[in-house]
C-alpha cells in the first residue's frame, strides 16, 4: 500500500473520531443520599444532548435551572424505599430513557430529650427551675452535615418524683412545664430524683416518636457536680 494511500486512510479515520460526538450522562446528589425531611440538590450533567429532563417518583422534583433539581422525598415513603431518577431525551418520540440511577432513602436519625444540653445526672435545683421546659434536639454531626436547622415538635411529656414516699406524676401537653410541675420542681430536695417520661414528639419528617426518659439527681449547688 503506498505512503499517500495510508496518509488518506489515517486522515479519514481521524476526522470519523472527531465528527463522531460520544453521548453520555450523570447524575450526582448533594452528600450522595437523601433523606425523608430534607430537600436534596441533584444535578445531572450530559454531553451532547440537546433537549433532556430529569423525572422521578415518590416525591417532588423541581427544575431550579437546565441542571439543578431540587429533590424532596414523599414524606409517606417507607423505610428502605428506592427513588428511581431517570434522565429522558425529549427529542425521541418516545422520550427514551438515557440514564437511569436508583438511589436509596433514608430515614431521619431519632431525636433525643434534654434539659437545655442535659440529657441525665445531677443537676442543680437554681439551674433546673429556671428551664422553661424540655428541648427536643437532633445528632450536631448530623445537622451540620447537612447545614439544616429544624422544630420537632414536643407533643407531651410526663414528670415524676417520689415526695414523702407518695409517687407524683404530672403531664405537660406540649414542650413546657406547667405550673404544678415547676412547683413540683421547686419542692424538692438534695439527692431527690425526678423522671421525665413518655416524651412523644413529632419530627419534620411528620413521625412521631417516644424518646428515651431522663433522669435527675438534685443538687444544692454546682460545686456538687463534681
Amino acid at each position: 500500500m503506498h505512503k499517500s494511500t495510508l496518509i488518506i486512510l489515517f486522515g479519514l479515520l481521524l476526522y470519523s473520531c472527531n465528527t463522531t460526538q460520544k453521548k453520555y450522562c450523570k447524575l450526582s446528589i448533594y452528600n450522595k443520599q437523601i433523606y425523608c425531611g430534607i430537600l436534596a440538590p441533584i444535578d445531572i450533567h450530559c454531553k451532547n444532548y440537546k433537549n433532556i429532563e430529569l423525572i422521578a417518583e415518590g416525591g417532588k422534583l423541581e427544575k431550579m435551572t437546565d441542571t439543578n433539581y431540587h429533590f424532596t422525598c414523599d414524606l409517606m415513603l417507607e423505610k428502605d424505599s428506592v427513588i428511581d431518577f431517570k434522565i429522558i431525551n425529549l427529542d425521541t418520540p418516545e422520550k427514551d430513557i438515557i440514564y437511569q440511577k436508583s438511589v436509596p432513602i433514608f430515614q431521619l436519625p431519632k431525636p433525643y430529650a434534654a434539659i437545655d444540653k442535659k440529657t441525665g445526672g445531677k443537676i442543680e435545683k437554681k439551674y433546673f427551675s429556671g428551664q422553661r421546659g424540655v428541648f427536643v434536639r437532633l445528632d450536631s454531626s448530623f445537622t451540620k452535615r447537612w447545614n439544616i436547622t429544624y422544630s420537632i415538635n414536643v407533643l407531651s411529656f410526663t414528670l415524676a418524683a417520689t415526695i414523702n414516699n407518695k409517687e407524683i406524676q404530672l403531664k405537660s401537653n406540649d414542650a413546657r412545664f406547667t405550673l404544678e410541675q415547676k412547683q413540683l420542681i421547686s419542692s424538692l430536695q438534695h439527692n431527690d430524683s425526678i423522671q421525665i417520661k413518655d416524651i412523644k414528639v413529632q419530627n419534620f419528617d411528620r413521625k412521631i416518636w417516644e424518646l428515651e426518659p431522663l433522669l435527675f439527681k438534685i443538687i444544692d449547688s454546682e460545686e456538687q457536680l463534681h
